[in-house]
């Protein structure tokens, strides 16, 4: 916290940069489109001092605090997706795609163990 001196004028730059979102918030993207938000952030703040040239003028005419805002020349975008119907329907396809060749191997091993106890069995039967 500056103390605030006749002598000096306390000057501040702050600067504000632009931050863009880009919402696709629903499900059916071909329906409705995304949604533009922009919003200002606070990014540097720099406080500086000067010198007043004479003491002379009244006090009531003097400043000793300014504060000048700036743009920043950077911006940030963000981007929130959320899952289509068809990218949800395509990762539970391949999921289930796994699970059916899991399913396949299993019935594989356990008819061929059935297939060799069946032909043991019409061979030696009594």
């Amino acid at each position: 916290m500056a103390v605030l001196d006749n002598a000096y004028q306390q000057k501040r730059n702050v600067y504000f940069m632009q931050n863009n979102a880009y919402l696709e918030d629903n499900v059916f993207k071909v329906i409705s489109p995304e949604k533009h938000v922009k919003v200002l952030e606070q990014t540097n703040s720099y406080l500086y001092q000067e010198r007043v040239a004479g003491n002379d003028t009244a006090l009531e005419d003097k400043v000793f605090a300014a504060f000048y805002f700036r743009a920043d020349s950077h911006t940030r975008e963000y981007r929130r997706q959320n899952y289509s119907v068809l990218e949800y329907l395509g990762d539970v396809g391949g999921l289930i795609d796994v699970l059916a060749v899991i399913g396949l191997a299993l019935t594989t091993f356990f008819t061929s163990k059935l297939l060799v106890a069946d032909i043991i069995k019409q061979l030696y039967t009594i």
